[in-house]
């Protein structure tokens, strides 16, 4: 296997980030790769200074396209890790074929560097824990699984405050509306539930003058976001358009937690050419009725949560890890 050096770059300083370029990395220990992993972003002079200082083969950008004035450095290839194609356009015609694109949202459209679709995944430090061990110590579930329904958001504080500290009321109010329409089935059942919401963002007050509904907070420990997900009988994602870069579907499938959908959102079509199966490994509604039969089912039988839980796991592990995107990284630098 061909040794390179790497530089890794998050998306942001925020913890979240920083753990998932540390998540690559370990594995790219693992493959006896050498790699240098930063904790923020760096601004294109300061990322030109660290290439003619140091040699680098290869800079793992997150949400960054490569600059013009990085095009001299002939020898280094650059991989930015975007959302979709779009954002790549101002900068195409710096990138060359030993550039690599790596995209959440799949296209068809193509540049003169590599594209390719590449997914956050399941960090395999997290995974210590199982379901069946509680049922193997006769725990009844339904009781320790003590929340009904969680919502955990993963916007950070730059999706709504700009660099002088206003807030991006657009973007606030979009991601207000999205959460909206999302539990806008869950208005019409019984609401023989509770619905717990996390996140920087708190839910609009339409949805919180709901009796099912209640907003806990900002999750500001990694480990709290598997804490959630392994109590909770049904975790619910929202995301719009793609898997966002911290994304809570890797986390949730990694200790067993049972995923809810909507059919609606595109994010359901791209579990699904990710390998998931529906009502094996996760669950969707279309409409109230389909939101109705889920929740008088899966609320209360715990052997059918943890048996699609389980399957997910299982199935996540074995294709869904950081180690399966190092390989696949990898061989695309080959």
């Amino acid at each position: 296997m061909k040794k390179y050096r790497f530089l890794l770059i998050p998306k942001s300083n925020y913890f979240e980030d920083i753990i998932q370029i540390n998540a690559l990395k370990k594995e790219l220990l693992k493959k006896d790769q050498y790699v240098k992993a930063l904790t923020g972003p760096m601004n294109d002079e300061s990322l030109k200074w660290l290439l003619e200082e140091f040699h680098f083969d290869v800079v793992f950008q997150v949400n960054k396209v490569k600059s013009p004035i990085h095009s001299k450095f002939k020898n280094v290839r650059f991989i930015s890790w975007m959302t979709n194609i779009d954002e790549i356009q101002q900068h195409a015609e710096y990138l060359n074929n030993n550039d690599i694109i790596y995209l959440l949202n799949p296209t068809e459209q193509t540049s003169k560097a590599r594209v390719s679709n590449f997914f956050p995944a399941i960090d395999l430090f997290k995974t210590n824990y199982s379901l069946n061990d509680l049922i193997t110590a006769n725990y009844d579930l339904n009781n320790y699984q003590s929340y009904d329904i969680s919502y955990i958001s993963n916007e950070i504080l730059m999706d709504f405050y700009q660099s002088d500290g206003k807030i991006k009321k657009k973007e606030f109010n979009q991601i207000l509306k999205r959460m909206d329409e999302f539990f806008g089935d869950f208005k019409q059942t019984k609401q023989n539930f509770m619905i717990y919401f996390f996140g920087i963002a708190r839910p609009s007050d339409k949805l919180l003058s709901n009796k099912y509904a209640k907003f806990l907070g900002t999750v500001k420990n990694y480990n709290l976001f598997y804490d959630i997900a392994r109590l909770s009988k049904i975790n619910a994602i929202s995301e719009k358009n793609s898997f966002h870069f911290n994304t809570n579907f890797f986390r949730i499938l990694s200790v067993q937690g049972l995923i809810l959908v909507k059919k609606q959102l595109n994010i359901s079509k791209y579990i699904h050419k990710l390998g998931f199966n529906e009502g094996m490994d996760f669950l969707s509604f279309s409409n109230t009725k389909e939101l109705q039969d889920i929740i008088d089912e899966y609320l209360v039988d715990s052997k059918k949560r943890n048996f699609i839980g389980s399957n997910a796991q299982k199935f996540a592990l074995d294709k869904h890890t950081y180690q399966n995107r190092v390989d696949q990284l990898l061989k695309d630098l080959a």
